[in-house]
């Protein structure tokens, strides 16, 4: 008997508890509406930049435990302090029966590898990320790493969290450059010298490259 699982995406963008300046903004129960106002309750919810969430007894955690009624896997190591998050629905998964950290360090903002058995031949492995944005060989680099750690158990890997970088599919469709910052879009795209020095910026897919080369589709994409 086959069943689908539900997967949510979510950068918090500093833990939803703060703005970009540091000042105290409670954008959390937003989150929490966004998800029960698509009417379809994940089993698995990855998250992006669960900043201050370990702080005061890991209330923060608690509390979105408590407001998504699912469980989650321990906060990894984060040398930035904005880790990932993994949330499961015990009831569709089962509790983990790993959680992996190895090498999370080697990684901007960390990484875990959780898995589950859901009664498939080997496990069901669930890795949250979070890609270096400022290098695109940095995150070249740790997409390889963190592809690497999910195949640790077995074929049955998932990746997902803010990537940073364009899709690897060249008839994906362009972001919107004009509307980026020179920073940002220098980071999404390759310099002059190597792709040609045109008026158009040519997007710097070797990231997502790396995960489909590792053996991974991108969902979004192809659905």
């Amino acid at each position: 008997m086959t069943r689908s699982i539900s997967i949510w995406v979510q950068n918090f963008q500093q833990g939803a508890l703060h703005n970009g300046d540091g000042d105290p903004e409670d954008r959390w129960p937003l989150f929490v509406e966004r998800i029960r106002a698509s009417g379809v309750a994940p089993d698995l919810v990855l998250g992006c930049e669960a900043v201050g969430w370990s702080a005061f007894g890991h209330r923060q955690l608690a509390r979105a435990m408590r407001d998504l009624d699912m469980d989650a896997c321990p906060l990894p190591p984060s040398s930035s302090g904005m880790p990932p998050v993994l949330f499961y629905r015990r009831e569709t998964m089962g509790r983990w029966t790993r959680w992996n950290i190895d090498f999370a360090a080697q990684s901007l903002h960390g990484f875990g590898v959780a898995t589950f058995d859901l009664g498939l031949p080997a496990p069901l492995a669930v890795a949250p990320a979070h890609l270096d944005p400022f290098s695109a060989d940095r995150a070249r680099a740790e997409a390889k790493l963190v592809a690497t750690r999910a195949y640790r158990y077995g074929p049955y890997a998932i990746v997902g969290g803010d990537i940073n970088y364009p899709p690897h599919s060249p008839s994906h469709p362009a972001p919107g450059y004009a509307s980026m910052r020179p920073y940002s879009r220098s980071s999404r795209t390759r310099l002059p010298s190597e792709s040609g020095d045109g008026p158009v910026p040519v997007l710097d897919r070797r990231v997502a490259e790396m995960l489909s080369y590792s053996g991974y589709v991108d969902a979004a994409w192809e659905l």
